[in-house]
């Protein structure tokens, strides 16, 4: 599907375009309005009448470095408290500690199959006064609307 985003062939539609993409409330609200002729980005709104071209970027990246700090934070602190029964000679009433920070890490591992993609699509917008303009999403069904409105708006506008 993030292949259909990127691609460069030029499609409209026009069930999509009927449909708010997000709601447009509070300061930092985006996305197209109800009516799919202006693009909000935080508070600067750009009529898509004054875009002359766009492209528009995938990065899909999943985010695996919070898991392996939790299970390595729990895993370690479960080796510390059997290494201090063991060795140390510590109370046995410690293996108890160990075995519930063992399970947080063995849990954190398990959580890494759950993990899902996540594809940021950034389109750069170029308009009419020269200036760029950058909007980005996490929304496939946003972006799809977003590159139907742009091509469909690209291809009346006078050349």
């Amino acid at each position: 599907m993030a292949a259909e985003v990127m691609q460069s062939k030029k499609q409209t539609s026009t069930t999509a375009s009927a449909r708010p993409t997000a709601v447009l409330s509070g300061p930092l609200a985006h996305g197209l309005d109800a009516t799919g002729t202006t693009l909000r980005i935080a508070k600067v709104h750009v009529p898509l009448r004054n875009i002359v071209s766009y492209s528009v970027d995938g990065l899909a990246e999943k985010d695996f470095a919070s898991t392996f700090a939790t299970a390595g934070l729990f895993g370690g602190g479960a080796a510390v408290f059997l290494l201090s029964v063991f060795v140390f000679k510590w109370s046995q009433r410690f293996i108890l500690g160990a075995f519930l920070l063992g399970m947080i890490a063995l849990f954190a591992l398990i959580d890494l199959k759950r993990i899902k993609w996540v594809t940021t699509y950034t389109f750069t917008l170029h308009l009419t006064d020269g200036t760029k303009r950058t909007f980005a999403t996490t929304s496939e069904p946003d972006a799809l609307r977003l590159r139907d409105a742009l091509d469909a708006q690209l291809s009346i506008a006078p050349r």
